[in-house]
């Protein structure tokens, strides 16, 4: 996966975009939005969007009632419009390609064998990103030979981290949309453009409910950089929320 410049760590401990404003009621999301373009940052380019898949990690039962791919299109592209992206009209050749996933994201114990911990900084680069991802890995190695206080090490150096590997030890809900050059891919090339991931703590929602809220409130994210991994609180939006 393409690596972003360095992330700068934010003075606020909430969301970075002064567009989301937030109430501590509600789920508690982790957002990260990441940009590897170099577009002018006003740029908003047309798309195509291809179906999105549900893609489960870890050990997942299967959930009733959970969102499909034809519920959840309508909702994304209505919040790609309202930061500007839209489908190219007659005759205009789209820039980006637009994909998405979503799920459930099933914590596995970092200590054990290498594909679970493997999954466990999987699980980290989506509530923190990419860097917060290296440094736990770095961390988890030096658990392994200098015993547990090398992580607890880690996890305590501040609030923001802190909370980032409680995180990570959860089971999560998440979405992730992506956008690539367009021309690139047809060409056999992946150029990634932006990504922003959202998840949340399965224990606090049904799985509906979850990726209801996280895309209704991703559209200030979309083709977008927080300073690092960011949290948001939101109440809780409904199956019916999406149709």
């Amino acid at each position: 996966m393409p690596q972003p410049g360095p992330e700068t760590v934010a003075a606020e401990w909430d969301p970075v975009p002064s567009a989301l404003p937030w109430t501590r009621a509600g789920l508690e999301i982790a957002l990260v939005a990441e940009v590897w373009s170099k577009r002018d940052a006003t740029s908003r380019p047309s798309y195509v969007l291809r179906p999105g898949t549900k893609l489960d990690e870890g050990d997942v039962e299967p959930e009733a009632g959970f969102p499909v791919e034809s519920a959840l299109e309508p909702v994304l592209r209505k919040a790609l419009a309202s930061v500007g992206f839209l489908p190219p009209v007659a005759g205009e050749a789209p820039a980006l390609l637009i994909t998405f996933w979503w799920g459930c994201f099933n914590y596995s114990n970092h200590s054990l064998r290498p594909a679970e911990r493997r999954h466990f900084l999987e699980c980290a680069a989506l509530v923190g990103g990419e860097s917060f991802a290296q440094a736990l890995g770095r961390a988890s190695d030096d658990e392994r030979s200098m015993g547990p206080l090398a992580m607890d090490a880690f996890a305590n150096r501040d609030d923001r981290t802190r909370w980032l590997v409680a995180q990570a030890e959860t089971n999560r809900y998440y979405i992730v949309i992506s956008a690539y050059d367009l021309a690139a891919y047809r060409r056999g090339v992946s150029r990634l453009q932006w990504r922003v991931k959202l998840s949340t703590d399965s224990r606090h929602a049904m799985g509906d409910e979850a990726v209801a809220t996280m895309l209704m409130n991703c559209g200030q994210l979309l083709g977008r950089a927080t300073a690092g991994a960011a949290r948001l609180f939101r109440p809780a939006a409904g199956f019916e929320a999406l149709k």
